[in-house]
C-alpha cells in the first residue's frame, strides 16, 4: 500500500514537473518573440534617426564650406 502510495505521489510530482517545464518554455518564448520585436522596432527609429543625424551634419558642413571664403590660389 505505501509503495503504490509513493509510486502514484511520484508519478503525480513528474507530471507537474513536465507541466510546469513545457508551460516555463512556453513562456520563455513568448518573452523572446516580445524582446525580438521590441528590438526591431527600436533599431528601425533608431536607424531613422541616424539617417537624419547624418543628413543634417551633411547639410551643416555645406553651409559651413559656402560661408568660409576660398583664398585664391598663389604660384
Amino acid at each position: 500500500v505505501i509503495r503504490t502510495l509513493r509510486e502514484e505521489i511520484r508519478a503525480g510530482d513528474e507530471m507537474v514537473i513536465r507541466t510546469l517545464r513545457e508551460e516555463i518554455r512556453a513562456g520563455d518564448e513568448m518573452v523572446i518573440r516580445a524582446l525580438r520585436q521590441e528590438i526591431r522596432e527600436v533599431d528601425e527609429k533608431l536607424s531613422t534617426h541616424m539617417r537624419v543625424l547624418h543628413e543634417e551634419v551633411l547639410s551643416r558642413l555645406t553651409l559651413i564650406q559656402e560661408a568660409i571664403p576660398r583664398r585664391s590660389k598663389r604660384r
